[in-house]
């Protein structure tokens, strides 16, 4: 293996878009992602990535974009970039119902003509590129080692650290042709036995609506904070218009505006009378849930289970006489509903109580499904009943 084989079939191949690393993880089960294991979505990825002409790459685009490109199925693929190539935005829309799934940070490795790495070789190889534990095999160069670092993505400004779980993979040997290829690699090479290595996304379906998805990241020297000399950083932004089928304006399932408030008063209604049923019937099953940073429930969670499990059965375990009461009620754009409520209890562990301000934002769906919600809260007036 010669250096410039490395530089030209590696770094320039290098593909980025991160998530913190704090949230590195197995990857869901096959049946949590369409049926196919995070190392098969991988593989089906690149082949995607490498299915366009340089002058059409997803991976060099910016400004408005054509993200059903080559899409297909459930889930659809969203682009990083070269790194050192400085930030990258892009517009597009995306339809509701389609989970999105990307790289974190991620390498591919093929044989040029001549070569004749195994798959397993290719495996050590990509492997010492990212990983914290060894410097890799650019330290054989004289250069030094590298791992991966400081990898952030944000939906909406919120962190997506701890709502979903990012999964390191290796692929499973896949064929990869190359087209006139805007990363590095020469123009129709051909290997049926291609490896990637990275850490990768499932995004669930968003709610309709602007959302903006920030991706950033870097590979740092080994065991160290700077840059490594031959890679930059990465930093790409998706300003993602997510429509319904009828490009969302109306749809089946639901009249209105008002039809939205009392859905949403509805579901007050069953909070109130611990109406579980009426619950798990409002809630999408993908909704993505944001609470005021600050507060012991504070973040964002994706996903019915999640809020459950981290929101709903926690106040029910930790408060007594937890109450929301809805104090106003109104339609906004966008099939949202604003309510302007007070959220009021006695904490079990201090014995304190509180009754705080906050302002809630539900985002319904045109089949009357609440898919997003995100509350502004006194935060101050939480903590005051929640710390000692």
């Amino acid at each position: 293996m010669s250096i410039s084989r490395v530089v030209f079939g590696i770094v320039l191949g290098l593909v980025l878009v991160t998530m913190p690393g704090s949230a590195f993880a197995a990857g869901p089960s096959v049946a949590e992602t369409a049926g196919q294991s995070f190392g098969e979505w991988s593989a089906a990825w690149w082949q995607w990535a490498y299915s366009f002409d340089a002058a059409e790459s997803p991976l060099t685009a910016e400004g408005a974009t054509d993200c059903t490109a080559g899409q297909q199925g459930p889930v659809w693929f969203l682009a990083g970039s070269q790194t050192g190539v400085g930030a990258k935005v892009r517009s597009c829309d995306v339809p509701t119902g389609k989970a999105l799934f990307f790289p974190v940070l991620n390498l591919i490795y093929l044989n040029e003509p001549g070569e004749n790495l195994t798959v397993a070789e290719k495996r050590s190889v990509l492997g010492g590129v990212l990983d914290d534990s060894e410097p890799g095999f650019l330290a054989d160069f004289g250069l030094p080692g590298s791992e991966a670092c400081d990898l952030q993505v944000t939906l909406d400004g919120a962190s997506l650290t701890d709502a979903v779980p990012m999964a390191r993979v290796q692929s499973p040997p896949f064929r990869l042709e190359t087209t006139d290829d805007p990363v590095g690699f020469p123009p129709n090479l051909v290997d049926e036995e291609a490896i990637s290595d990275g850490f990768y996304v499932m995004l669930p379906a968003l709610s309709a609506g602007a959302h903006i998805l920030r991706i950033e990241g870097r590979l740092c020297e080994f065991q160290g904070e700077a840059d490594h000399p031959l890679f930059g950083g990465l930093d790409v932004t998706y300003n993602l218009n997510v429509v319904g089928g009828d490009g969302g304006n109306g749809g089946s399932g639901q009249g209105g505006p008002q039809d939205n408030v009392s859905i949403i008063q509805s579901l007050y209604d069953a909070f109130a009378s611990g109406d579980g049923a009426t619950i798990l019937e409002i809630l999408d099953e993908d909704v993505v849930w944001i609470e005021s940073e600050g507060i012991p429930y504070g973040g964002t969670l994706i996903g019915r289970d999640a809020v459950f499990a981290g929101v709903f059965d926690k106040i029910g375990a930790e408060w007594d006489g937890f109450t929301a009461t809805v104090d106003a009620i109104f339609a906004a754009d966008g099939n949202r509903v604003v309510v302007q409520q007070r959220d009021g209890g006695t904490f079990k562990a201090t014995g304190k109580s509180m009754l705080a301000s906050a302002i809630s934002i539900w985002t319904l769906d045109n089949q009357g499904r609440a898919v997003r919600f995100e509350q502004v809260i006194d935060t101050q007036e939480v903590n005051s009943a929640t710390i000692p």
